[in-house]
Parts: C-alpha cells; sequence; structure tokens
C-alpha cells in the first residue's frame, strides 16, 4: 500500500519541532541546572559571596540559554527553508511506499527505508519522522491525498518496529 501526504510548512510546525523535540534535552537538562544554580546561590550567600555570585551568574547564562535558544532555532530553520528554496514556500510531498519514504519539496529530495525511523513524535500540528536526533521528516495529519491517517498510523507502526513512538 502507498500512502501520500501534501501540505505547507508553517511557523507553528517549525515552532512545536523545536520546542518539543529539538529542544527536549536543552529543557530536561537546563531546567534541574538553572534551579540548581539558584539554590545554591542562595544556601551560599551568607558564608561564601564570591561563589554565590559565580552560581548566580551560572544561573542567568543557563536561564538566558532556555529562553533564547528555542526561538532563534526556529527562526534558523525558516531562514534555512527560505534559503534552500529561493525566498519560495513549496508544497512539501512524501510518498510512502512498501520500502521506502520520499520527501520532495521544491528541488529538494530525500529518500529514507523505514529501518532509519528511530522515533516518531505525535505533535499537535504535525508528525515528526526522527531519523537522527536532530533531524526528521515532518508530515501533516491532515495532508493525506492517498491513504488516511488511521490507516497510515498502524502502516508506520508495521514498518517501524523498532521506533519508539511518542
Amino acid at each position: 500500500m502507498s500512502f501520500e501526504n501534501r501540505f505547507y510548512t508553517t511557523k507553528e510546525m517549525y515552532a512545536e519541532y523545536v520546542h518539543k523535540i529539538l529542544c527536549r534535552r536543552i529543557y530536561h537538562m537546563g531546567i534541574p541546572l538553572t534551579v540548581l544554580a539558584f539554590l545554591g546561590c542562595i544556601l551560599s550567600f551568607r558564608q561564601r559571596p564570591s561563589i554565590a555570585a559565580v552560581e548566580a551568574v551560572c544561573g542567568i547564562i543557563i536561564l538566558a540559554v532556555l529562553l533564547a535558544a528555542p526561538p532563534m532555532m526556529v527562526r534558523q530553520l525558516m531562514e534555512t527553508d527560505r534559503s534552500l528554496h529561493q525566498g519560495e514556500r513549496p508544497e512539501c510531498v512524501i510518498t510512502f511506499d512498501e520500502t521506502s519514504i520520499r520527501m520532495t519539496e521544491g528541488k529538494q529530495s530525500l529518500t529514507l527505508e523505514y529501518g532509519q525511523i528511530k522515533d516518531v513524535f505525535h505533535l499537535k500540528h504535525s508528525t515528526a519522522l526522527m531519523f537522527s536526533r536532530q533531524n526528521g521528516i515532518l508530515y501533516s495529519e491532515e495532508g493525506f491525498t492517498v491513504g488516511n491517517k488511521e490507516t497510515f498510523d498502524r502502516f508506520i507502526r508495521d514498518k517501524c518496529p523498532d521506533a519508539r513512538f511518542h
């Protein structure tokens, strides 16, 4: 069975991809480290003010990264997308056949085998098929022109038995 998915990538799709997938590790590490830095600052303030100052600076730096990294990554994704397509916003077409996934967006294309998919993230605006920690293929759940979401969900689970579904 084959499936086809067509859509236009949106800023909301990129933002969700960045926040829920690409920055996941930053959040998991950064939030506890920020709390520890500020807690250490508070606890050492009276006895060791110089250590407290260093911990405060570290906490501020980590907090700045937590707040600045996601919007910068979204902007970078959008700028890269615009640059690859000479300012155009082409339709993304993804075909899923029995052996491979083929994505075409403008003049760019990518072909993957199902065994390369490591994680599948179901998000609000899209679904991401991740083939590495930082790289994946987005598709729109409403964008199926051949097949439908329900049948495709079963298909992708069968084709990617080693992938983790989130």
